[in-house]
């Protein structure tokens, strides 16, 4: 029976990945080719790691130690509950609160390979009804004492679709969103 029970929350998580990403505005491969982009060194036109005062450009935020590969976490998200995702070693946490989907979901977070904080976070497209929170901590970044917006990236990352202001408590940056895509934290 146990196997079955397995079995059974396999088929649904799928289901739900599934139909979850079919109505969105990009295929289930999309959360892919976004990754793929960042880990490529994908940023809007313009974009610069250099002095944003100068350049008029956004400098984007490193981490202290890039990451090697992407690192992706995933959780069924079930809409009766608050649900965390965390990635401890860079210190990124993903809040999805209750009452905010329809239906249980698989939700992912990638924390893309590189010296850049860039997240994929997915299925691609979901929308909330009220904002999802993002946390990641400045101290493992080089952004302490700045401050920031994160940066929505589109379909093709040739431009910032969006800023959303980031705010800082403690040691953390936090921003909130209300539908899913890839996002860069810039100064």
């Amino acid at each position: 029976m146990p196997n079955l029970k397995k079995t059974l929350l396999a088929v649904l998580a799928l289901t739900v990945v599934t139909a979850a990403c079919a109505d969105g505005p990009m295929a289930p491969e999309a959360d892919v080719a976004l990754t793929a982009a960042f880990g490529k060194g994908g940023k809007p036109s313009g974009g610069t790691d250099g002095d944003a005062s100068t350049t008029g450009a956004p400098t984007f935020l490193h981490w202290i130690e890039p990451l090697a590969q992407d690192v992706t976490v995933s959780k069924l998200c079930d809409p009766s509950m608050d649900c965390t995702l965390s990635i401890d070693a860079i210190g990124a946490y993903l809040t999805v609160p209750i009452n905010v989907l329809d239906a249980p979901t698989v939700i992912t977070m990638t924390a893309v390979a590189g010296t850049e904080v860039n997240f994929v976070f997915g299925p691609h497209g979901t929308q909330f009804k009220k904002p999802v929170k993002i946390k990641v901590d400045q101290e493992k970044t080089n952004g302490k004492g700045r401050s920031f917006v994160a940066l929505y990236w589109g379909n093709d990352l040739d431009d910032v679709l969006e800023t959303i202001p980031v705010k800082q408590y403690r040691k953390y940056l936090l921003f909130e969103t209300d539908h899913f895509s890839g996002y860069a934290i810039a100064m």
